[in-house]
């Protein structure tokens, strides 16, 4: 018998351990599957926090440094709004939702970044 059940929530869980490459191992004792689910949830939004708080830092670094980021800052505004309706209904559409926001601010910043990098 699986630990989670709901189909919804293995679809997110299985994207996110190849998208993070993180496993994801139980601790403490849960009363129920409903625990599980719960707990499974908020790593996963954790994680997407996390992802969204370090492109905060780099779009502020590379604002310091001169570099053009409005575009990219104004994508992550996004991120919010998009993580409440994650939360509120966790399916992998909203997850890909979330995880194309931090994935593609990502790319740009990296590419602003490696410009800043002396040849």
């Amino acid at each position: 018998m699986s630990l989670i059940d709901d189909s919804e929530i293995k679809e997110v869980l299985d994207r996110f351990v190849k998208d993070f490459s993180k496993q994801v191992h139980f601790q403490g004792v849960y009363n129920s599957k409903r625990e599980i689910r719960e707990e499974l949830k908020e790593r996963v939004l954790s994680e997407l926090r996390d992802q969204h708080l370090d492109l905060k830092d780099k779009i502020t670094h590379l604002r310091k440094s001169g570099k053009e980021v409005t575009t990219e800052d104004l994508k992550l505004m996004r991120f919010s709004s998009k993580l409440k309706i994650l939360k509120a209904d966790f399916c992998l559409k909203n997850y890909d939702v979330v995880k194309k926001i931090v994935d593609e601010v990502k790319v740009k910043l990296e590419g602003l970044e490696k410009e800043n990098e002396p040849s």
